[in-house]
């Protein structure tokens, strides 16, 4: 019997459209979860590049604690190193390593000894791994001071200028005076793979310019101790584990040494050791990576999937549209199909819009909780400094000039950090909605006068002009501490990107929606297209000079606090002739003032 022509065309139409819908949707849905896994990867990357950031901030606070010292001793160190070793479970060891010369061995072992390490000797690895007493030499890199001291006592006395690896990041480090990691690592004390973050200390008020002159005046090294395990297991703890490994390698090193970790997903109920062909293997599939300069070094960060993972991942909608096109042809079964398809697809854009909303929901408060507790376990110290600074200051009779001086950028530096901290604080109660205020009658003309004392040393110190041409009599709707914040951080701001010998001008409008404009207008450099572009985005400095201070939130915590008042904030620039930063807020027709207190 002899088909007829249509539905032979009907059902070779079905299936070649089935057959072609399956593969679009499979190349979408395999982009799809290519894209998914990128995020989840970027987010781990991001906590590891913060814990780097927070390694060298520690060991630079080392460096800073025996510059401000003549000498260290070990329970100064010990104390100190407490602080800062607390919250951070993901360093093994804080040490202090001096440069130490031949004729000083005898007399450095004998007080190290006074201090209770009755067997402490200078050691060295032999060709076995094993630690021997160091042969005479000229110099000596040891391990004088570490903490936490029980875990690391095995490296006391160690000379870690006798080993290759890490001579080569001495070198770089005490020849650059910048923070310098070693390549992968064995630690002594724990067997297991790790890095050393270096940082140089030098003599105290010596030129450092060249690097003759940072070899010639070289004491020692400040040193963290990280064991990769632990930190990469530490890193994560906050994230929920979905099957993901992470394979580290160094482009810095030799070929044959470029991967040296691999950080098994804590998904992983047996214990997996990968070899070379794994790696090549999973880099096939779904995978995703970054390079990342590691002080100095090219980490590859390499993220794939374990096989739970890709198990999750489904496929389902093109082998429902080729099947759904093989056994129903006609076109209403086609429609039906490729509806159901569009809601499911529906279904999954929404769950897939609501991880992400959830995962950036998740690092947001991760981040607001760090600026929170950051900020309030600096106040501390900090307060503690500005207090021993103003008691040197008030006792600095006996002094001589330098010394005053010292204790004046004490102060100074101190006074600056602070501030950071209030606007860190500031900020985090911003993102957690809990920044209130209270709407008063304020004095225009009171605000004015404090904020004008206030910068008064500023405009002295650059000789700059200041006018103040705001009608006295205005009265307006506002929170008096927090105006008074607005107004100071847009003078202070004027002060610092004006010129020397330049103007400031303090004036005031009522705009088009009956609104109380007070605009404030330098004579600085002005600001072009792109930097305004940048003006109210957290962190985001306008610096011309790395002189000018700040972290680049006061202008957000300005425009928060103008819009929560129920105001408004502008800036008009021209380049080369300077700019007005204008607020608008309601007038108000109350008498009773609400002033300082």
């Amino acid at each position: 019997m002899k088909l007829s022509p249509g539905p032979v065309i009907i059902f070779a139409a079905g299936i070649t459209l089935s057959l072609f819908l399956s593969l679009f949707l499979r190349d979408w849905k395999q982009s799809e979860i290519q894209q998914i896994f990128e995020q989840k990867a970027q987010n781990r990357l991001a906590l590891f590049k913060l814990d780097i950031i927070r390694h060298e901030e520690i060991v630079s606070s080392i460096v800073r604690l025996f510059n401000s010292s003549e000498r260290v001793t070990r329970e100064e160190f010990r104390v100190f190193t407490m602080d800062a070793l607390a919250p951070h479970h993901t360093v093994q060891g804080l040490s202090w390593n001096p440069l130490i010369r031949h004729e000083q061995r005898q007399e450095v072992r004998n007080d190290i000894r006074r201090d209770g390490m009755v067997d402490f000797q200078f050691t060295e690895l032999n060709d076995n791994g094993k630690l021997n007493i160091a042969p005479d030499k000229d110099s000596y890199i040891i391990v004088n001071y570490i903490e936490p001291q029980a875990e690391n006592i095995k490296v006391m006395g160690f000379n870690i200028a006798s080993n290759k690896t890490r001579l080569d990041a001495i070198n770089r480090a005490r020849d650059t005076g910048n923070a310098v990691i070693t390549e992968s690592i064995k630690l002594i004390q724990t067997n297991k793979k790790g890095y050393l973050l270096f940082k140089a200390v030098y003599e105290k008020g010596k030129q450092l310019n060249t690097i003759s002159a940072r070899r010639n005046h070289f004491k020692g090294l400040a040193v963290g101790i990280f064991q990769f395990e632990n930190w990469m297991e530490h890193a994560l703890e906050n994230i929920k584990p979905v099957g993901i490994d992470i394979w580290l390698s160094d482009l810095s090193a030799e070929k044959k040494e470029e991967f040296f970790h691999f950080f098994s997903s804590r998904t992983r109920t047996i214990k997996f050791e990968p070899t070379a062909e794994d790696y090549h293997e999973r880099i096939k599939g779904l995978h995703w990576q970054e390079v990342v300069n590691v002080l100095g070094r090219e980490w590859v960060f390499h993220f794939t999937p374990t096989g739970n993972y890709l198990k999750q991942q489904s496929y389902w909608e093109s082998w429902a549209t080729f099947f759904g096109g093989l056994f129903f042809t006609l076109v209403l079964s086609f429609y039906m199909h490729s509806k159901a398809r569009y809601v499911n697809k529906l279904k999954e854009s929404k769950r897939v819009l609501t991880i992400a909303r959830n995962e950036a929901n998740l690092a947001n408060e991760f981040k607001s909780q760090f600026l929170s507790r950051m900020s309030h376990e600096l106040r501390t110290p900090m307060n503690a400094v500005l207090g021993f600074g103003q008691m040197l200051d008030m006792n600095s009779e006996g002094f001589s000039e330098i010394q005053k001086d010292n204790v004046k950028e004490i102060m100074k530096a101190g006074e600056h950090l602070m501030s950071l901290i209030n606007e860190l604080l500031d900020l985090s109660r911003i993102e957690a909605g809990k920044m209130n205020v209270t709407l008063t009658a304020v004095s225009v003309d009171d605000v004015i006068k404090e904020c004008a004392s206030l910068i008064a040393p500023q405009l002295k110190t650059l000789n700059l002009e200041f006018i103040n041409a705001v009608d006295e009599s205005y009265i307006v709707k506002a929170d008096f501490i927090r105006l008074k914040q607005i107004l100071l951080n847009l003078l202070s701001n004027a002060v610092k990107y004006n010129c020397k010998d330049g103007k400031i001008t303090l004036t005031s409008e009522i705009s088009a929606n009956n609104l109380l404009r007070i605009s404030v207008t330098d004579t600085g450099e002005g600001l072009t297209e792109k930097e305004l572009g940048k003006l109210f985005v957290s962190f985001e400095r306008m610096n011309k000079t790395e002189s000018i201070g700040g972290a680049g939130i006061g202008l957000v915590i300005t425009k928060y606090l103008v819009e929560l008042m129920g105001g408004n904030i502008g800036v008009n620039s021209v380049p080369g002739k300077g700019s007005t930063f204008w607020i608008e807020i309601a007038l108000c027709d109350s008498i009773q003032i609400t002033g300082s207190t």
